[in-house]
């Protein structure tokens, strides 16, 4: 054994000793190379771009992710090729003397240019697994249902939505609340009480300040927090460093104003006004009544470059949200309703859903030629109001079941009424660092940590009455207050290898514990990316996620939030991307989750119910298909398919079922065409469908004395029907006086007048039939300057 280790040292000796002898002697006769690659649009850096030489294929580097790179060559003259999916390939001669080292600066040139609109053509990050970029010109050519940002992301694969008026989407089979959404480093929240989409108004998303968008729908780096599902990570412009400039909107739904340019020298600033009211569009609904929806918000931000390595980003942001409605009446539209479904509805009284939020956030970067380093600090602060009193006078004329007998030409008139007061202020503030280092273009390192503290505090009273056949009958009751303050810790550290120019591995770690239930969570990744040629590209990912309860997770109870875990999965994904000579780009990607300490909850209209119980396992697997690119020259269009399962069952009870976010099939498109006889015009198409989601049946049965006896069905054993949309817009853009920039927008929303289904809901046993917005039409007018 002592001999065996002898022997060992003495190898070990000599290597090294190899290792430093060809290295003094070649020491003397190389010279360095150092160079940066960029984006000849943006300036941005480019990472991963390959970089050969032209009479030796087989030698070359890689640039890092800020875009550096260093080559060890000997004098003489020497050719390097520049080549990156989505750019051109670019060359660069250049004659190496002794002793003379040199730095070069690359811009490479995207294989699409826009010569009339602002776009990413291909972000350092466009290859990434999972990942979708959408620019701020690419957002504002969606035709939408209402004017939202979040709307447009259900054109990309992976994304859906059941109703058309909410800024809720799910992803992969996750519920609402499991995406992250960040805002210029700002962690925000949708309504937590809202109940309806069309009560929730626009999201913090203002159109007007973004610059880019990135939506990662699985495997998402360790940096980001703690969800199962996506992160939408929104970066603002930093304002115009030369002149003062912006634009205002005029149209029935909304009237903005966007400002942006220096204050003083290396200090610009953006401004973002909206007043928006969806009053106009809801009249298409099937509730009649007055609907009064009204949006406020101002947003500030300011940027203080420092130096060129070195900035300071403040955001600020305040917005009032109010939603009132007096409804009168609601008709079903079938011909032919089905057994026991209420017909029409008559209402006294009215609801009333509020909230307001403020948001601060500041960002310190610093970056050379090495590192990248980011810190600072968020708070967020939401606080809801929710009043109802209401009474409903139903309508049932289709017979109804008692036992197996049939009571045929009787007519059952219900009643029920609602009577809600309930109110949550919530608060979350966060510290975080993120360390970027890069030693060379094999490795690079990514470490960082966060500390974050939440708080909420809610009084809640909900009670629900139904009144049929002299009987009366509480369905909902509840009477509590509760308040919870906790903090948590997140530390992650990631690590990317590149043994050779076309193999990149990714190895990651996140930590996270909260007080409240004292769990650690343990969330390793591992990623392998491999560059089969130039135009294709292989991706295979692994990891686990966890995501600690927040609010909605405890269930309306007063129990110990100790005893509820966070949910977990466990992902695999394979992802093969493919760059077509004509300016098309192919992402096919598979997925599966094994998700334990499910919370399992139910939704309506956009409002989750969660059991406040770890008390169920489920799974997930899909196929996503998604081509972007210039189907017509210069405007950029995309199609998305998925096909999708997703699947749960509780611990204590056996069989398994679909999960309320099981939506088998979806089917969307967002394509644009130009009008050549009418310079600077443009056509906007978005075509969704999507097969039904699942929902459970109610079952109603006459008792013995004549009471009214609800029981329900499989759960989730039902499905509504298939869902289709087609909504096109035409704009047209032109100069004036040289000087104002005016965009002239006419949208048609939902064309072909399909009648979809939100889900359905229940009165005492009878079926309510929830429809979505029908046809309508919308107009606006935008000036820059």
């Amino acid at each position: 054994m002592i001999r065996i280790e002898k022997t060992c040292r003495i190898l070990i000796g000599i290597y090294f000793l190899l290792i430093l002898f060809s290295a003094g002697a070649t020491a003397l006769g190389n010279i360095y190379v150092n160079g940066v690659v960029l984006d000849s649009v943006s300036k941005a850096p480019v990472s991963d771009v390959s970089i050969m030489l032209s009479d030796s294929p087989v030698s070359g580097t890689t640039s890092d992710t800020l875009g550096h790179f260093r080559l060890k060559l000997q004098p003489g003259k020497y050719t390097l090729i520049f080549s990156h999916i989505g750019y051109q390939k670019q060359e660069k001669r250049f004659i190496l003397k002794k002793e003379e080292n040199i730095n070069i600066k690359i811009f490479m040139v995207p294989k699409v240019i826009r010569a009339d609109e602002i776009r990413v053509t291909a972000h350092p990050d466009s290859h990434k697994l999972s990942s979708f970029d959408v620019s701020s010109s690419e957002i504002k050519n969606i035709t939408n249902p209402l004017p939202e940002v979040l709307l447009s992301l259900k054109t990309l694969p992976g994304v859906y939505s059941r109703n058309d008026q909410s800024t809720f989407y799910n992803v992969r089979g996750g519920n609402y609340d499991e995406n992250l959404i960040y805002l210029n480093g700002i962690e925000i929240t949708q309504p937590l009480l809202v109940r309806k989409g069309i009560a929730e108004n626009p999201s913090l998303v203002n159109p007007d300040l973004i610059e880019r968008i990135n939506l990662r729908t699985g495997a998402f780096p360790v940096r980001y927090g703690d969800k199962l599902s996506s992160v939408l990570d929104i970066r603002y412009k930093s304002g115009n460093t030369k002149k003062i400039g912006g634009g205002v909107t005029f149209s029935p739904v909304k009237n903005t104003l966007f400002l942006n340019g220096p204050l003083r020298k290396n200090l610009t600033f953006i401004l973002g006004v909206r007043q928006i009211n969806y009053g106009y569009l809801f009249k298409a609904l099937q509730t009649k009544g007055n609907y009064s929806p009204d949006f406020k918000d101002a947003q500030l931000g300011i940027t203080w470059t420092i130096t060129p390595h070195q900035k300071i980003e403040i955001l600020g942001i305040y917005a009032s949200s109010r939603f009132k409605l007096v409804p009168t009446s609601w008709y079903s539209e079938k011909i032919h309703p089905e057994i026991n479904e209420i017909t029409g509805i008559v209402f006294d009284g009215s609801e009333s859903f509020t909230h307001k939020t403020k948001a601060l956030g500041f960002n310190w970067h610093f970056e050379n030629e090495k590192m990248k380093a980011k810190s600072g600090f968020s708070s967020y602060s939401q606080s809801e109001r929710e009043k109802v009193g209401i009474k409903y006078f139903a309508q049932v004329a289709f017979p109804t079941f008692s036992d197996s007998v049939i009571f045929k030409d009787q007519v059952f008139n219900l009643a029920s009424s609602e009577s809600r007061s309930n109110a949550l202020d919530i608060q979350i503030n966060k510290g975080f660092f993120d360390f970027f280092y890069s030693s060379n273009w094999q490795h690079q390192f990514n470490f960082g940590g966060e500390l974050k503290s939440f708080s909420f505090k809610d009084k809640l009273f909900d009670k629900v009455t139904a009144f049929s056949n002299n009987f009366t009958n509480i369905v909902e009751l509840l009477d509590a207050s509760r308040k919870m303050s906790s903090y948590g810790l997140s530390l992650y550290a990631e690590y990317r290898w590149k043994p050779t120019l076309a193999f990149e591995i990714t190895s990651g770690l996140r930590f996270t514990r909260y007080n409240f239930n004292h769990e650690s969570l343990f969330m390793p990744r591992l990623s392998f990316r491999y560059i089969l040629s130039e135009n294709n590209i292989l991706l295979l990912a692994l990891g686990a996620y966890a995501q600690p309860p927040l609010y909605k997770e405890f269930g309306n109870t007063n129990k110990s939030y100790s005893t509820v875990k966070a949910r977990k999965s466990r992902q695999l994904t394979l992802g093969f991307e493919h760059q077509f000579e004509n300016k098309l780009n192919l992402k096919i990607e598979g997925y599966y989750k094994n998700l334990r300490d499910l919370i399992p909850y139910d939704v309506f209209d956009v409002r989750t119910l969660y059991s406040g119980m770890n008390d169920a396992e489920g799974y997930v697997y899909g196929l996503e298909t998604h081509i972007k690119g210039d189907f017509v020259p210069n405007t950029v269009s995309w199609i998305s398919y998925t096909y999708l399962v997703a699947r749960e069952k509780r611990y204590d009870r056996e069989g398994w079922y679909p999960r309320p976010s099981d939506q088998r099939h979806t089917l969307s498109a967002m394509l644009q065409d130009k009008m050549e006889r009418f310079p600077g015009s443009k056509l906007h198409i978005r075509f969704l469908f999507g097969s039904g989601y699942p929902y459970t049946i109610h079952w109603l049965r006459i008792g013995e004395n004549g009471e009214r006896i609800v029981t329900t069905g499989k759960r989730n054993h039902y499905r509504i029907r298939f869902y289709k949309r087609f909504d096109i817009g035409f704009t047209q853009n032109f100069k004036l006086f040289d000087r104002y920039s005016i965009t002239l927008q006419e949208e048609i929303l939902n064309l072909f007048d399909e009648y979809n289904i939100l889900g359905n809901s229940w009165i005492d046993g009878a079926k309510i039939e929830h429809g979505l917005s029908r046809r309508t039409y919308n107009m606006s007018i935008n000036i820059g300057f």
